[in-house]
């Protein structure tokens, strides 16, 4: 993890650094004074060169500071710290409808294979792949919060001002590709379990079709399945940039958009290095729980 860190936060700070110098974006359109011009660029050292720029940051990182933006002038951990309970709020939303809904269609699908529903789900989840996520929230932006304005199911299309009810289409629209995804995998890989020797043996005892799809089949099947998800949720976080613009959702993401358009690096950097951090967390949580879901697998 750490060698993931320090090489992520490198390329992040040569491209950051090729790009230019972010004083320019304070001033927009008019010119700063040349005094306060040099004031910025003293404070937040943007003269040096990269590699001081680089070991200088990387020591504030290891005592937990991540700097100070500099168009809001408030610390990077504040800004962050602020909009990651809605983000986790909301991909953790997303990963529920992912879970359940993937792998309760992945296993309809396979259990029955070539019937109707599995033609349905194989279609939905191809069209679910295929929509790029943005153009998806504007459209239920459009259905729920235009056409049916004057309906009971009316949905709120930007914020978190209704409470629960703010987190349906951006739950949703967030979990689209990844429910697709996981579905299309259960799929995939109760097919394969169903096709083993134990399963045509458990068959072949008289054990009922409930016991063998769920006890002895799901269960073996979950491995990949649940690598998916752990990683899913990670990029969740990190992928709900376009979301959350969407939406309007106070999150990390949202912050992450304004701060790559406004060259405010100490915001970029900062929020990418803690969605790597929680990347990589939840990558370890994952391959820990391997050997509860697969009793041949243990760690030394």
């Amino acid at each position: 993890m750490i060698p993931v860190v320090f090489g992520a936060t490198l390329i992040l700070f040569v491209m950051l650094f090729a790009l230019g110098n972010p004083i320019d974006s304070i001033g927009g359109e008019r010119n700063l004074d040349r005094s306060v011009r040099q004031t910025i660029i003293d404070k937040y050292h943007l003269d040096d060169s990269l590699p001081k720029q680089y070991i200088s940051y990387m020591g504030n990182l290891a005592k937990g500071d991540l700097g100070e933006s500099i168009l809001q002038r408030r610390p990077v951990k504040r800004i962050l710290g602020d909009g990651m309970p809605w983000s986790l709020k909301l991909a953790l939303t997303a990963i529920a409808i992912e879970t359940f809904f993937g792998i309760v269609a992945g296993v309809i699908s396979a259990v029955r294979r070539y019937s109707f529903l599995d033609v349905f789900t194989t279609i939905g989840t191809s069209v679910l792949v295929a929509i790029p996520v943005f153009w998806l929230g504007l459209m239920l932006q459009l259905l729920f919060g235009v056409f049916l304005r004057n309906t009971f199911i009316h949905l709120p299309v930007s914020g978190v001002d209704a409470g629960w009810r703010s987190f349906i289409l951006p739950a949703l629209t967030l979990a689209s590709v990844f429910t697709a995804i996981t579905a299309r995998l259960t799929r995939t890989t109760m097919l394969e379990v169903m096709r083993q020797d134990y399963i045509r043996t458990a068959a072949a005892k008289g054990l009922p079709e409930r016991t063998i799809v769920y006890k002895h089949a799901l269960r073996n099947a979950m491995i990949p399945v649940i690598t998916n998800i752990g990683l899913d949720f990670g990029s969740l976080i990190g992928g709900a940039i376009l979301t959350e613009t969407v939406f309007s959702w106070p999150g990390i993401g949202r912050e992450l958009a304004l701060a790559v358009l406004r060259k405010d690096n100490p915001i970029v950097i900062g929020g990418t290095i803690i969605l790597i951090m929680a990347f990589l967390l939840v990558n370890l949580l994952v391959d820990i729980s391997y050997g509860f879901l697969d009793p041949r697998i243990r760690y030394d």
